[in-house]
């Protein structure tokens, strides 16, 4: 992995310890580091603290929604309709998180 990314084996030993503190992996030793399943429990408590924090974003960004603000954020939801439209799993999130990140910008 440090090859491929280009970078030295430190950084991407301190990010898998760090994903494996969090329960995202677990270490195996001798064999490497494997993904840790995730249930339906994980994705539900998610979508519940997105939700919590976006909820308080809106009056942040109803305060500093400008022209181009509105402009962004339509654009960001098209671009998120759109590739809702093209079947890619990969698309799709990709402009979901990127609605949800100028959601926050905008919100300061």
């Amino acid at each position: 992995m440090a090859n491929r990314l280009g970078i030295s084996l430190t950084p991407v030993v301190q990010a898998l310890k760090h994903m494996e503190f969090l329960g995202l992996l677990r270490h195996e030793p001798n064999h490497g580091f494997f993904v840790q399943p995730i249930d339906t429990e994980n994705i539900t408590e998610a979508y519940e603290l997105r939700e919590m924090v976006e909820i308080n974003l809106i009056p942040g960004m109803v305060g500093q929604l400008d022209k181009d603000g509105e402009i962004r954020l339509k654009a960001a939801m098209n671009a998120y309709l759109k590739a809702c439209r093209t079947g890619s799993l990969k698309l799709r999130l990709a402009k979901d998180i990127n609605f949800h990140i100028t959601l926050a910008e905008i919100s300061n």
